[in-house]
């Protein structure tokens, strides 16, 4: 015989079916509303971090050459062609071109001081806020008489201070600034490295310049030093 089940014991199974699934939608209703409070604070915090979070200052790459990382320049002081008295130190303040030559010199020298020439011209007005350097790798040759002439020969008069000492002077410069300085030997000229500091108007390397450079890198990172000089 086939077991039936009454009108009454079929409503309270319906029912408790109801229940159950009543219950389940409950129970996912629930679930989902607390992931999407969670999610809802998740975000919430990341928007808070966003906008709170200290913003990074953004890259300079405006400068041309190599980046000197803000060292502190070594400092030193000489006289220049003039009898002048100039201390690296002393120039705080305003941005610094510093180079190393020789009055005799046959070819890079030159061709250097003709690109700083070119970069004054650039530069304009501008051109007097920069203090311009250039310390001897030839003691036993360079002099007043024979630097005045070069600074003019290439119309850096009033721009162009050719630093003077003897060797015991200027060799820890040298070695300061990483020159390389080869003395002449039998027919073969003098060597030495051959490039251009730019230091800032706190006393800090910026930039190196290689021989390489053009005088409207020179002038571009001296406009930039000159538009950024409190930082």
């Amino acid at each position: 015989m086939i077991p039936t089940v009454s009108n009454e014991e079929e409503g309270v199974t319906q029912k408790s079916t109801l229940k159950k699934e009543h219950r389940w939608k409950w129970l996912v209703a629930l679930m989902v509303g607390v992931l999407l409070i969670l999610v809802g604070a998740n975000v919430l915090f990341y928007v808070t971090r966003l906008s709170t979070a200290p913003k990074s200052a953004p890259v300079d790459q405006s400068y041309q050459g190599t980046d000197m990382g803000k060292t502190p320049a070594p400092v030193f002081q000489l006289h220049d062609q003039n009898g002048k008295l100039v201390s690296l130190q002393a120039l705080r303040g305003r941005p610094v071109v510093l180079t190393f030559l020789y009055t005799t010199c046959p070819g890079p020298c030159p061709l250097t001081a003709e690109k700083m020439y070119s970069a004054t011209q650039l530069l304009g007005a501008q051109a007097a806020q920069v203090h311009w350097d250039a310390v001897s790798v030839n003691p036993a040759v360079d002099n007043a008489h024979l630097a005045t002439a070069f600074v003019a020969a290439h119309r850096l008069t009033g721009y162009l201070h050719f630093l003077l000492g003897t060797e015991k002077q200027l060799r820890p410069i040298w070695k300061d600034y990483a020159v390389g300085v080869t003395p002449a030997q039998g027919n073969a000229a003098m060597t030495h490295s051959v490039g251009i500091y730019l230091i800032d108007a706190q006393g800090r390397e910026r930039v190196y310049l290689g021989s390489n450079f053009t005088p409207e890198m020179l002038a571009k990172n001296l406009q930039q030093l000159l538009a950024n000089n409190t930082k």
